[in-house]
């Protein structure tokens, strides 16, 4: 019985040298890329000429070695970006921006429209009597809203009643997101397209069905109270002209008009 205990503990001692003489690697592997994703979605971006903004990339896992990532327009001469993700608008039309990492090759895009301005907003030509601004009154980008009653001047005015008519009756809607914003993408006949959020509506200080509804100032007054003005509003499952209309003291999203491109 000696003799076999002996036995096993020189195997065992035999067994720890081994272990005790590997050697340890002396740098751990790459860990790969396995995807990008940018932080403003497809048709995020809106730009009018010589506007910028900025995308920023995000490369998956955390921990991956090399998170290089560049930037590449698919049309330099509509929409160019540099090394740092700053995307400028150069001339009116559409591209697509691609971030692509140095690592695999792994792709994310992100589609730009480059608009023409006036007075420093962007317009949509829609292929109807008047051209509607890419923006509300108030905001920075399509997804974006502000019902403050802010002015910018002449040529901008508030849509009439037969041109929210006209945008409801001519144009194809579409119920979607952007960058986590509900609203209507709305297209009109020509192919091009505006996104109108749902901004809910401002009743005192408080605000309302913001995500669920829009609601938007035409220039008409309700002909039974002149206090209430007519608007357009929507939801998910119905978009129409409401003459009726609301107490012209709260708040509703504006977006302007201007004059037809010919």
């Amino acid at each position: 019985m000696k003799r076999i205990a002996i036995f096993l503990s020189a195997a065992s001692l035999a067994v720890t040298g081994m272990i005790s003489c590997e050697k340890e690697p002396d740098t751990e592997a790459p860990v790969p890329v396995e995807s990008v994703s940018l932080d403003k979605n497809a048709l995020a971006i809106v730009l009018v000429i010589d506007e910028t903004k900025t995308l920023t990339a995000t490369v998956y896992p955390e921990t991956a070695t090399d998170k290089t990532v560049k930037g590449e327009s698919a049309d330099p001469e509509t929409a160019s970006v540099d090394e740092n993700g700053v995307v400028k608008g150069l001339s009116a039309g559409e591209t697509v921006i691609f971030a692509i990492t140095a690592d695999g090759g792994k792709t994310a895009r992100c589609d730009v429209s480059v608009l023409e301005a006036l007075s420093g907003h962007g317009y949509v030509d829609l292929g109807l009597s008047v051209r509607w601004a890419a923006c509300n009154v108030g905001a920075d980008s399509s997804e974006e809203y502000d019902a403050a009653r802010a002015i910018w001047g002449a040529p901008w005015q508030l849509p009439t009643k037969a041109q929210v008519v006209e945008l409801l009756e001519t144009c194809e809607w579409k119920w979607t997101e952007m960058n986590g914003c509900s609203g209507y993408k709305v297209t009109g006949p020509n192919g091009n397209s505006i996104f109108l959020p749902a901004a809910g509506w401002i009743q005192g200080s408080s605000l309302l069905e913001e995500g669920s509804c829009g609601s938007y100032w035409a220039d008409e007054r309700w002909s039974h109270m002149l206090d209430y003005g007519e608007h357009l509003y929507f939801n998910g499952n119905a978009n129409y002209f409401d003459n009726i209309g609301m107490p012209r003291f709260d708040g509703a999203s504006v977006r302007p008009v201007v004059g037809s491109a010919e």
